[in-house]
């Protein structure tokens, strides 16, 4: 596992990439999806990082184009209308198990995250926020077993 190390001279925007990449607990092996506003700098950032098995996820057009990520990330801020619709074009990237973190614009959007999840199958296995500076939280997430046999 890699945590980012603040950096002694980063921007806000950085400071808060590195902190929701924290919050996933993401690790330099895995296979990590970006999304959102900010996916372009998160990319980058982890590039930096030595993460090696990073994507940019604009949308999962084809289950078996990509391998499932072990943690799919939503970088910036997203409309309450715009984050279902960014969740629907990336969550079948996201594998059984593994964490969707997100920046929301206020914590009551976390509840559009927790109703999409569970219209669509999937369970939240465990939540953590981080509300230190901005509203981030990552889930891990499990497909229902209904779903797993269909797959």
């Amino acid at each position: 596992m890699c945590a980012l190390d603040a950096a002694a001279e980063s921007s806000d925007g950085e400071d808060v990439s590195r902190r929701l990449v924290n919050l996933s607990r993401a690790a330099n092996e895995d296979l990590v999806s970006v999304a959102g506003p900010s996916a372009l700098d998160l990319l980058s950032l982890l590039c930096r990082h030595n993460f090696e098995r990073v994507q940019c996820a604009r949308q999962a057009t084809c289950g078996a184009a990509d391998d499932a990520s072990d943690v799919l990330i939503l970088a910036g801020r997203l409309s309450a209308s715009a984050l279902p619709e960014q969740l629907q074009r990336t969550m079948r990237l996201l594998r059984d198990g593994g964490v969707l973190a997100v920046q929301l614009g206020e914590l009551d959007d976390d509840i559009l995250v927790q109703r999409w999840l569970e219209t669509h199958g999937f369970d939240i296995a465990s939540t953590v926020f981080d509300l230190s500076h901005e509203v981030l939280v990552a889930h891990t997430v499990c497909r229902r077993l209904a779903l797993r046999a269909a797959a």
